[in-house]
């Protein structure tokens, strides 16, 4: 089963707590963190789900 995701949603609200620990935004932990926020929220916005790839023309 696919997951499609949304914004603002119960993964998205967890992904971005467990980056905010991170004080430090040039810690590796908070980089990796915030990138996948980043593409959780670009599949959210694209509705694309999770076990499918974006397209390279949908990636900024």
């Amino acid at each position: 089963m696919s997951h499609y995701p949304r914004r603002d949603d119960g993964v998205a609200v967890w992904l971005k707590a467990q980056r905010d620990e991170y004080h430090q935004t040039t810690s590796p932990q908070w980089q990796v963190l915030d990138e996948l926020l980043e593409l959780y929220r670009l599949h959210a916005d694209t509705g694309i789900p999770l076990d499918r790839d974006i397209p390279e023309d949908l990636t900024p």
